[in-house]
């Protein structure tokens, strides 16, 4: 029933039932808020002013388009909704409802909607039926007008629709004449721009220069490149000056753009890394072999398509071939072999011609290409500002076109707007007809009804007696189930405590033997929880326990002392230590000496370990009490003395009980419950709140602590939904199950284990 919990129970018998026991506890809210709920109704009733009602019919029809008649194109079937909804909302206007009850004469002209409101007309309703027929609701507290109002809504639309058109049509036509000619003063002075432009920009000139001056780019490049491989060769004549021939300085030339054939393979270099081993041979003739070469140039006999210097070498190779045949036949001087030596010369001193030619021919192009470039260069400023002129003067040539052509579509559709005005200067585009009164309430009132008014007093009488008390329940983050906080926090319920009067435990009265009915069952869920401790599976110690709780005030303590009696009861030697070194008070519920002997003695070293154990009433129980209140006691907790305490103990006792301080804002549990074998928490029924217990026991869990459970304390068995719940936790349980045997029936004896309890909780 509380907010804490995160899981539903199942959909049944139990779910009901407790849900309506849940409500005892605001019996008398539930019963306050009922009767305010009947009383709100009366003094509406009592207070609430008369209202006369009636519902008409009325049918539509029309919304012609002028635009389209005036085209003589038909209009499409059907309704057009968006019309109807504009029409609704006209008719549903404050203004208009204020106009129509004026045309009725019910109100002055000084009235406001407001008082409209409140004194004639409360409610008014404008629906649709279909496509052709709307429904008027109207609600007044003057009979006659729900009688009239229809009729005057539509007198009063069409005079208020007439005179808005006609308003309407004189503004636009006025307005639309005087912006046509503003348009057309636009039109004409964009025309004037454009010529004034035209004539004043020159763009057609600046086209052509434009056009003439967009070579200059590319002729720059060329210029470039082929200055760049004259450079070049020039380079490669004087690295190679002494190595090359005659032949190869005019392959080189030849080799330079608007020379020769254009490159080609003529004067290519081949350098040595190029050449295949043993297959090319110096320009001496000789063999590669272990020689150093020197770079290759391509000659002219190697190509097809010579030029006249390329025919002089091959003639002179072929005068060379010859020459060998004659010296190895003839002697040197020889007629045949003189004539050969003197053709050869001659042959020498042409390519030596072609190779002056040629180099003066390279060196004065050499030169005009770089006079060109110059030119270029100086130019290119010329071709830039042409290109920026000629694209600003596009742009705003571009620009001033556009602004005309806007203009122009401007006027023709102010021209059109006006068409339209002019055909519909008096035309209505919607018709009605009343078709009379569904429903004319106008001689009894029908608001308020008395059957209504009871129907919706009874109502809210219930929806407050009952809804209050659900969000208080749902609200709720305190603790009244151990279900609750098992599926909150996967915390187990170890069993509930009954609520006892006074902070007593409840021990000596059953020893001595006259223990009630109320302390058997008081003792009992003790047993319960020690046997719930004892079969818990995941330690496999339980020897000592670490009772605590989220928050001061959750009776911890008494369940501590009773925790220890009922593992004295099985005949366990226990130990009940009081280990809140603040506030504790284990030495009250017993009546001990806590002056002399106690924790805080041992600690701050007045007192050894045997004196602390003292005797009480209660067989197989010793008692620790915490001492004097010393400052910085607490820290000692976790101090080798008290393990070594804590050690000795274990040895002596079969079962020992921490009572610790609480753990939310304090330290002390958390340096205790590294002593112990696990924790059992204490809450506080519909006191505790759930995220106080989560909060402990995801401190405890982050160190590694163990929880046997959690103890639901205070448990108020007068109320119906915990004696229902609780059921098995009750005194009428145990005369049943025993047949009134009390206490000593249920217990038995046992020796060293507790007996199964029967039954743990009703859920």
């Amino acid at each position: 029933m509380n907010a804490g919990q995160s899981a539903k129970a199942p959909f049944n018998f139990t779910t009901v039932l407790t849900v309506v026991l849940g409500y005892e506890r605001y019996l008398r809210l539930m019963g306050l808020l009922f009767v305010f709920g009947l009383l709100l109704g009366l003094s509406v009733y009592i207070y609430k002013r008369g209202q006369y009602a009636s519902r008409s019919v009325i049918r539509f029809y029309g919304f012609v388009d002028p635009a389209t008649a005036a085209s003589g194109a038909k209009s499409g079937g059907g309704i057009n909704y968006r019309a109807v909804r504009t029409l609704i909302a006209q008719l549903s206007g404050r203004n208009f409802q204020l106009q129509t009850v004026r045309t009725i004469g019910a109100v002055g002209k000084g009235t406001s909607w407001e008082e409209l409101r409140q004194d004639v007309l409360p409610g008014m309703r404008v629906s649709l039926l279909d496509e052709a027929h709307f429904q008027v609701d109207v609600y007044a507290y003057l009979p006659e007008v729900v009688e009239k109002y229809p009729q005057a809504m539509l007198e009063t639309f069409y005079s208020w629709r007439q005179e808005q058109r006609r308003a309407y049509r004189e503004e636009a036509v006025s307005r639309y004449v005087k912006e046509l000619e503003e348009v057309r003063a636009k039109m004409n002075e964009q025309l004037e721009k454009r010529l004034q432009f035209e004539e004043a920009s020159a763009i057609a000139e600046v086209k052509v220069e434009l056009d003439n001056l967009s070579r200059l780019p590319v002729e720059m490049i060329r210029v470039r490149h082929v200055l760049g491989e004259m450079e070049r060769t020039r380079a490669l004549l004087d690295r190679w000056k002494d190595q090359l021939d005659i032949v190869g300085k005019l392959s080189l030339l030849a080799a330079v753009p608007k020379y020769g054939n254009g490159g080609g393979d003529v004067g290519r270099v081949l350098r040595p890394s190029d050449r295949a081993k043993g297959q090319v041979t110096t320009a001496t003739g000789a063999a590669e072999g272990g020689v150093t070469l020197a770079p290759v140039v391509i000659q002219p006999d190697m190509v097809k398509g010579l030029e006249k210097w390329e025919e002089l070498e091959v003639e002179r190779r072929r005068l060379l071939e010859e020459l060998g045949e004659a010296e190895g036949t003839f002697l040197t001087e020889h007629p045949s072999v003189l004539n050969l030596r003197a053709k050869l010369a001659e042959v020498d001193r042409g390519l030596e011609r072609e190779l002056s030619i040629a180099l003066k021919a390279f060196d004065l192009e050499f030169l005009r290409l770089q006079e060109e470039l110059a030119n270029i260069e100086k130019s290119l400023p010329a071709y830039y500002e042409a290109t920026r002129q000629f694209d600003e003067t596009t742009q705003e040539y571009d620009m001033l076109e556009g602004g005309r052509m806007a203009w122009s579509k401007a006027f023709a559709s102010l021209s059109a707007e006006v068409e339209k005005l002019d055909f519909s200067v008096d035309r209505e585009a919607i018709e009605f007809e009343n078709l009379g009164f569904t429903r004319l309430e106008n001689k009894n009132p029908v608001s308020p009804s008395k059957k209504g008014i009871a129907t919706q007093g009874l109502a809210i009488a219930l929806a407050l007696s009952f809804g209050v008390p659900f969000l208080l329940m749902r609200m709720s983050s305190t603790v009244t189930q151990l279900e609750q906080v098992e599926r909150a926090i996967g915390v187990r319920g170890l069993g509930i405590v009954a609520l006892a009067p006074g902070e007593q435990i409840e021990v000596s009265r059953l020893d001595s033997g006259d223990a009630s009915e109320r302390s058997a069952a008081f003792l009992e869920n003790f047993r319960i929880i020690r046997t719930q401790i004892l079969l818990d599976s995941d330690v496999s110690s339980k020897q000592v326990i670490v009772v605590t709780s989220p928050k001061p005030g959750d009776g911890k303590t008494t369940i501590s002392a009773n925790i220890a009696w009922s593992f004295a009861s099985m005949g366990e030697r226990v130990l009940l230590v009081d280990c809140d070194l603040r506030r504790g008070r284990i030495h009250r519920l017993f009546n001990l000496d806590n002056s002399t002997a106690g924790i805080t003695h041992f600690l701050n070293g007045t007192a050894n370990a045997d004196s602390l154990i003292q005797s009480c009433s209660i067989e197989n129980l010793s008692v620790v009490t915490r001492g004097l209140a010393i400052g910085g006691a607490a820290d000692s907790l976790n101090s080798q003395r008290f393990k070594e305490l804590c050690e000795k103990w274990r040895q002596s006792f079969d079962r020992i009980i921490f009572d610790s301080p609480p753990m939310l804002g304090l330290s002390d549990t958390t340096l205790i419950q590294d002593h112990g074998d696990g924790v059992v928490l204490v809450a506080s029924y519909d006191t505790t709140v759930l995220d106080d217990i989560a909060t402990c026991a995801s401190v405890l869990r982050k160190l590694k602590a163990h929880i046997f459970g959690l103890v639901l304390n205070r448990v108020d068995f007068a109320v119906l939904l915990n004696a229902y719940r609780y059921y098995y936790y009750s005194t009428y349980y145990y005369d049943d199950a025993w047949g009134g045997e009390g206490e000593e029936g249920a217990e038995g004896k046992q020796s060293g284990s507790e007996a199964p309890v029967r039954r743990r909780r009703q859920a």
